[in-house]
């Protein structure tokens, strides 16, 4: 398999909702002096980076469609002008084509879904937090 570069501010947001993964692994949070707090703090950047991670992933998802779509095209041109065109060739070699955008589009959004689970089991232990605090 190829390996391919990891722009550094995706290193940076992947780093911050690794740690929080971490943090909710470990259940590092519940030994805190304040956890509604530490949630609160970490639903902040959960919630950042989700933003940031999923606009990078609709960018890549369109440059990943449409330079598969251009690849595609030039192939069934180049091939009208000297012979038949074979569709399913065409769709391997354009696929193909687009190899690191995909992965990188897939590496994009496996972090983006870690950061939205966060933000949901986050908000999960925030409102549990408030409910106790009622009734304490």
């Amino acid at each position: 398999m190829e390996s391919y570069e990891i722009p550094q501010e995706w290193k940076e947001v992947i780093k911050k909702v690794d740690e929080i993964g971490t943090s909710l692994r470990e259940d590092a949070v519940s030994k805190n002096f304040n956890p509604r707090g530490e949630y609160e703090r970490m639903l902040r950047i959960a919630t950042g980076c989700y933003m940031y991670l999923v606009t990078e992933y609709k960018k890549l998802r369109s440059i990943k469609e449409n330079n598969e779509v251009a690849k595609y095209c030039q192939l069934k041109m180049d091939t009208s002008l000297t012979g038949k065109f074979v569709s399913a060739a065409a769709e391997k070699e354009s696929s193909n084509f687009v190899c690191k955008e995909r992965y990188l589009r897939d590496f994009i959004e496996g972090w983006l879904l870690a950061s939205e689970q966060a933000i949901y089991t986050l908000k999960k232990f925030v409102e549990s937090d408030k409910q106790e605090e009622k009734f304490s």
